[in-house]
């Protein structure tokens, strides 16, 4: 079993190696990209999410050597060297958890603000009457400081 100071200093070193480990995944990247954007049609948002954050850590996982050098361990495989199975599958669960929280976040903070849950932010008016669609419309009508700003918005579809 590892020193805390080693682990912690394993962890530095993936830190400080990322870039080098997103080149290495870059052809993951893009098929977990692919998978997004064309698997629309047939499957459902929260399993492509977590297929693609799945593909993407296929690519990223590191595998370390004695030295803590982190390299991809697809990298490892191809080159004939040996990793753990154990190693292996920890290193593929807890990446594949990272992106997965780190691709959950950004969507939460890409989304506008009351439409993530399926909520409108302005009402939907149908087939009201003279007054009620006077009403609901008043109700939408931005006001306040931000009055201007949200009435650029909804002037070009936002």
């Amino acid at each position: 079993m590892p020193s805390p100071q080693m682990l912690a200093m394993g962890a530095v070193i993936t830190v400080l190696l990322l870039p080098l480990l997103l080149v290495y995944s870059t052809p993951f990247l893009l098929a977990a990209a692919v998978l997004e954007l064309r698997g629309e049609g047939w499957l459902g948002q929260p399993v492509r999410r977590i297929l693609a954050c799945g593909i993407f850590a296929l690519g990223i996982a590191p595998a370390y050597d004695a030295y803590l050098a982190p390299q991809p361990i697809y990298v490892r495989l191809l080159a004939g060297e040996s990793v753990p199975i154990g190693a292996e599958l920890l290193s593929l669960v807890l990446t594949w958890t990272l992106v997965a929280l780190l691709a959950s976040s950004l969507v939460r903070l890409r989304a506008p603000r009351g439409r993530d849950k399926g909520v409108s932010e302005r009402p939907s008016i149908g087939i009201a009457t003279k007054p009620e669609a006077d009403a609901a419309q008043a109700a939408a009508r931005p006001v306040g400081i931000f009055a201007s700003l949200k009435a650029r918005q909804y002037a070009v579809g936002k």
